[in-house]
Order: C-alpha cells, then structure tokens, then sequence
C-alpha cells in the first residue's frame, strides 16, 4: 500500500490518498500530540487508490499525528492544523 496526505499545514481538514494492493479494512485515527483520540474512522476499500476527507472539527491548531492500520500495515503521518 502506497499512503499520502494533503495539504499539510491543513485548516482542520484534510485528505488521505490510499493505494490498495488488495481489498482492505483501513482504520483512520488522529491523535493531538499529548496523544489523545480526536478522530476514529474505518473504512473499507477495494483494491486500487482510494481518497478519504477527514474534518477534524473545531480542533485547536497544533501539531496532530494521522495512524493508518490494516492490511498495509501501521502507517504515521504528522500533520500540522493552522486556522
């Protein structure tokens, strides 16, 4: 699996481009940097690229962490928010 995110620095939201080798379940989490939970998703994908939107909401700005888990494996990204 092949895994980008833009733009970065985001306004509070952001897009993850996943490419599949395989169908998968994907689990999408952000974490703030004290690494508390503020967003959880999980979706499932056919093989091939796939683009998710996640909103984060009214997050204060920060530096925020993207973790992808499944069958591509763990994935962390750092992603800043700037409003």
């Amino acid at each position: 699996a092949d895994l980008d995110m833009f733009p970065e620095p985001n306004r509070g939201s952001v897009t993850v481009r996943i490419r599949l080798d395989a169908p998968q379940s994907i689990t999408l989490r952000v974490r703030n940097a004290l690494g508390q939970l503020v967003h959880e998703e999980e979706r499932t994908a056919p093989e091939g690229e796939h683009s998710f939107d996640i909103r984060l909401g009214d997050v204060p700005d920060g530096v925020y962490f993207l973790e992808t888990f499944g069958g591509l494996g763990r994935h962390v990204r750092r992603m800043t928010v700037i409003k």
